[in-house]
Parts: structure tokens; C-alpha cells; sequence
């Protein structure tokens, strides 16, 4: 991993997502890119320029200042060899999603990393930034708590419905997880799998002998309610990272329908990554 993009309002949650960016940057290597995406919410569509243009700049301004304090926040993190972390600013004026999905083009970004709030029911109702783009990018998307703190990487457990996890995904996720020494747990649940369900699962395990990784367990469970026992083995392996694989159609299906994504990216306490 070379370049990591994280996107901020300068909320709990935001800041959250900075400190993992540079906390996993110190450790693999990768320069960090820090967003700020300056918006206005305009009451009078046809406000007239001369109104808008000083709010807008004011905005900026602000901005630029919170950003520079960030730079500051960060100047004494180091990489493995002691040379100083590569971490850029930058701030632009724009609608969050489509710059976020420009600037990851610009940058080369091999990942996205973003804060993640509490929200009410109208609110996941009609929705997110973060939502929006979980299920269009084409780059790994690690979505951050605003309770999160970095307590390192130890434990991962990969939730999976077995319809698309093909051998790039499971090794780039063990890739991953091999850089910081921690354990991968491939979990499938379900109450009464069919046959071809247990081939699947089988041909998903048989994966592991090519990995050249030992700290890889694959878990069939055969229980009803898999939501519910996915956060009751987050919890038993005191796991710090959750992984889902985005379908085509939306970005998760069956076994992690829409609703269940989207309770986990708005309710989650362990921090969510999203290929």
C-alpha cells in the first residue's frame, strides 16, 4: 500500500479516521493524503455570488486552519526507518462524494478511509456520503467509528455470504493482515447449509494451504440470525477490524442485506473495511 486518502469534517469521527490513516501509514509505509471537502448549504437557491463567495471563503479559511493543525498534530510520526511520515493537506469547495471520488483517482489512493456517525432512523433512511460510496469505488473503503480509537491490528474476521469471494480477495485481505502479524478469521453462518453450500465453504477453506500464512482459521457455524452471531465473534475474538465483500448489485446481499450494512457502517463499534 502506497497512498491512503482520508476524508474529514473535523468531526470525533473524522479525526478518528486521520489517526488510523496515519497510524496504518506508519506501519506499511504509505504517504497519506488528509480531505477536507468545504460544502455550503445554501437556504435561497438563487442566493446571488457576491453573498456566497465570502461565506465560501471564510469556509475555507477554516478549513486550511484545522487542516494545518492536523499537519501539526501528526509532524513527530515516523516510519519503520525513522524517516518522517509523508502526509499531505488539502482542502477544496464541492459535493463530498464527488470529490472524494475524484481526488482517490488523482492521488492513485490504494484505500479510503472515513469517519462513520450515530444517526437517527431519517438518516439512514435517505442515506449517507459514506453509504453512497460503499457500493461504487473501486478501492478498499475502511470505515471508522467516532467511539474508535487505534489499538493496533491483531484480529480480523472476514464475514462472508460465499457468492463472491474469489482467491484476489481473501488474499489481499490476509496481505493485509499479514503486514501487522494479525489473525484472519473467514467466518460463514448458517443454520441448515445446503450441500452445495458445504462444497463452497470447503473449496473457500482449500485456499488456505496456498496462502503461506498460518494464522488463518476458516468457521462455519451452523446458527440462525448470522448479524447477530457476526458481532457476537467480533466480540469473543476482541476483533479490530470487521471485512465485507461489496456484491455487484448493491454491495452486500442475502446474508448482509442493505439494512444490515448500513446498521453496521452508522452503528458499528469495531472499525468496518469494505472491499
Amino acid at each position: 500500500m502506497k497512498n491512503i486518502l482520508v476524508a474529514t469534517d473535523f468531526s470525533q469521527s473524522g479525526t478518528n479516521a486521520c489517526d488510523y490513516a496515519v497510524r496504518l501509514a506508519s506501519q506499511t509505509g504509505a504517504e497519506v493524503t488528509v480531505l477536507n471537502v468545504v460544502t455550503m448549504q445554501v437556504i435561497d437557491p438563487v442566493a446571488p455570488a457576491f453573498y456566497l463567495d465570502p461565506l465560501i471563503v471564510d469556509k475555507q479559511q477554516e478549513s486550511k486552519s484545522l487542516l494545518a493543525s492536523l499537519e501539526e498534530r501528526y509532524k513527530d510520526i515516523l516510519y519503520p526507518d525513522k524517516s518522517p511520515l509523508s502526509f499531505q493537506i488539502k482542502s477544496v469547495v464541492g459535493v463530498p462524494g464527488v470529490e472524494i471520488r475524484r481526488n482517490l483517482e488523482e492521488s492513485n489512493a490504494e484505500l479510503l478511509i472515513i469517519g462513520s456517525r450515530h444517526s437517527n432512523f431519517w438518516t439512514r433512511l435517505g442515506g449517507s456520503t459514506v453509504t453512497d460510496l460503499a457500493g461504487e469505488l473501486s478501492v478498499p473503503m475502511l470505515v471508522v467509528p467516532e467511539e474508535a480509537s487505534f489499538k493496533g491490528i491483531r484480529s480480523v474476521v472476514v464475514a462472508t455470504d460465499l457468492k463472491n469471494d474469489t482467491d484476489d480477495f481473501i488474499r489481499n485481505v490476509v496481505d493485509f493482515a499479514r503486514t501487522f502479524d494479525a489473525w484472519v478469521h473467514i467466518l460463514y453462518v448458517d443454520e441448515s447449509p445446503t450441500e452445495q453450500k458445504e462444497e463452497q465453504f470447503a473449496v473457500l477453506e482449500s485456499q488456505k494451504y496456498q496462502l503461506a500464512y498460518d494464522k488463518v482459521i476458516f468457521e462455519l457455524v451452523r446458527l440462525k440470525n448470522p448479524s447477530k452471531i457476526v458481532d457476537l465473534f467480533l466480540e469473543k475474538e476482541n476483533a479490530n477490524l470487521l471485512v465485507l465483500r461489496k456484491q455487484k448489485r448493491n454491495f452486500i446481499s442475502e446474508l448482509f442485506h442493505t439494512s444490515f450494512t448500513k446498521e453496521k457502517i452508522y452503528n458499528s463499534e469495531t472499525p468496518l473495511l469494505i472491499y
